[in-house]
C-alpha cells in the first residue's frame, strides 16, 4: 500500500448536547439533547494527513429563553485531519474544518416553525478528536455556529448553535 492508513467509508452515530448561544443580552439557552447518525468517507492524503467528509442527519433540541426548540438538520462537515498510527488496526485523528447545515424542519414549543423568521442554512467551524481501534471509532466532536440562526437579530443579538457530541 502507498499509505500507512487506507482510505475508507464508515457509518457514525453520535449523542450529545445542543445549546443556543446569544451574542448579547442576559440569557443564553440551556443545553439540551442532540443526536446524529450518518455516513463518512476518510481519504488518506499521505502518512500523516487526511480529508474526512461526513453527511449526517441531526436532531437537536435547545432550551431557549422563549421555549423548547427542536430541529431536523442535514449536516455536511469537512475535516482536515492529522491522522497517525503505526498499525493499520489503530489510529489517532485530530480534525478541524468548516461545516454547512440545512434545517428542513423545526418546532418551537411543539408548534411548527415558519422559516419566515428562521434561516434554513447555517455555517460554522468544527473540530474532532478520534481514536480508531480496528473497525470502531471513539471520540468527541464539537460544532460552533458562526451564522445567525434567525433572519433578523433580536434583542439578544444573534443566535448561534453550539453542539458537543460523543461518537
Amino acid at each position: 500500500k502507498i499509505f500507512k492508513h487506507s482510505s475508507y467509508f464508515g457509518i457514525n452515530a453520535m449523542i450529545g448536547t445542543n445549546k443556543h448561544f446569544y451574542t448579547k443580552g442576559k440569557m443564553t439557552g440551556k443545553e439540551a439533547l442532540a443526536y446524529s447518525f450518518g455516513l463518512f468517507y476518510k481519504f488518506q492524503l499521505n502518512n500523516y494527513f487526511a480529508l474526512k467528509l461526513d453527511c449526517n442527519y441531526e436532531r437537536a433540541y435547545a432550551n431557549r429563553n422563549d421555549g423548547r426548540f427542536s430541529s431536523d438538520v442535514i449536516s455536511v462537515p469537512l475535516s482536515f485531519m492529522f491522522a497517525t498510527g503505526g498499525k493499520a488496526t489503530s489510529e489517532t485523528m485530530i480534525g478541524f474544518g468548516p461545516y454547512c447545515d440545512y434545517t428542513f424542519a423545526g418546532k418551537l414549543n411543539k408548534q411548527k416553525i415558519s422559516f419566515d423568521r428562521f434561516n434554513h442554512y447555517e455555517g460554522g467551524i468544527q473540530w474532532s478528536a478520534i481514536v480508531r481501534i480496528n473497525r470502531f471509532m471513539f471520540g468527541v466532536y464539537q460544532k460552533f455556529g458562526l451564522t445567525d440562526f434567525m433572519k433578523e437579530d433580536g434583542e439578544d443579538g444573534k443566535i448561534l448553535n453550539r453542539n458537543t457530541y460523543f461518537t
